[in-house]
């Protein structure tokens, strides 16, 4: 670490106690420099039995139990009907902004693994959407954004279910526009998002319709704008299910969801809902943004392919 930086600091910091100085006192850019210089240096004095050490014991970078190009292929057969819903696919890299998950939503910070330069591994792909929509917005782009991507998520909560790994794929879909009143967009968002998902099950996978299962949520009592009635009019056996706001406290409003029957068992292997994240960048209550998501990698090991 350069001498004059690391002086600085000890000067800045003062009589001030030392958490109390790296939480408040410092600015970003000098505490990733201060990180920076502490994990070159504790790095230095690893040894390769410790690095192999921290491989076989930190679940974090086990490898799952899966062939990757069956996972592929299976993906890929999913997403080849997106195109005809108007959904841009876009590949992110392995980390996010800091903060683009806790900031604009109720993600602990604690359950991402916070990185160095002011980074953070992807923990939830749908926020990166959002960033990339409110960036073209910003940047001028108009009219309604639907985008799509396919990428695998780390979280550091334990999850005690069989099955389930701190890493795992997930394909999002986010559709972004403006409110034109009486619940427009947001019907004509959740019918492309409700049947997006059943054509990637029975187009792309072949699975038959009487196995799936629509389902829509919603915290309020009544229907102001008759969306529950417009969406079981396009598909009949639509569900309409009530839920509290602490069971899914990041989405708004509504929620869409899709189950799946295997084996004799049905599982829900989609959701999705209203956010307002776009709404917080662009300083604009105008701005509606769904999001939702499958776990192609769960519905992978359910149908016994891994």
């Amino acid at each position: 670490m350069n001498p004059q930086l690391l002086k600085r600091l000890l000067e800045q910091q003062g009589s001030q106690d030392v958490f109390s100085f790296l939480t408040e006192g410092l600015s970003l850019a000098d505490l990733n420099s201060l990180l920076l210089a502490v994990y070159q240096k504790r790095t230095k004095a690893l040894s390769p039995a410790a690095v192999l050490r921290n491989y076989q014991l930190n679940r974090l970078v086990q490898p799952v139990d899966v062939d990757e190009a069956d996972l592929v292929d299976f993906e890929q057969k999913m997403k080849q009907v997106l195109p005809a819903f108007g959904m841009e696919t876009v590949s992110f890299g392995p980390v996010a902004p800091l903060g683009s998950c806790s900031v604009v939503g109720e993600v602990d910070q604690n359950n991402v693994l916070t990185a160095l330069r002011q980074t953070e591994v992807v923990s939830d792909v749908t926020n990166l959407l959002a960033l990339e929509i409110a960036w073209r917005k910003r940047a001028g782009e108009s009219g309604d954004i639907h985008l799509s991507a396919s990428h695998r998520h780390l979280r550091t909560q334990h999850y005690e279910q069989a099955g389930f790994t701190a890493h795992f794929r997930v394909l999002s879909l986010a559709s972004a526009g403006r409110d034109r009143g009486g619940g427009r967009f947001e019907l004509a968002a959740m019918t492309l998002h409700l049947e997006a998902y059943q054509h990637m099950l029975t187009k792309g996978l072949g699975l038959p319709e009487e196995h799936i299962r629509l389902f829509i949520r919603s915290q309020a009592e009544t229907d102001r704008y008759g969306l529950a009635a417009s969406l079981q009019e396009r598909w009949p056996g639509l569900a309409w299910k009530a839920w509290k706001r602490e069971d899914f406290s990041y989405y708004q409003g509504w929620q869409i969801g899709l189950s799946l029957r295997i084996g004799g068992e049905w599982f829900e292997v989609m959701d999705g809902g209203w956010v307002d994240w776009t709404q917080q960048y662009l300083q604009n209550r105008k701005e509606r943004l769904l999001i939702s998501g499958i776990g192609t990698e769960f519905l992978y090991r359910l149908m016994g392919q891994g």
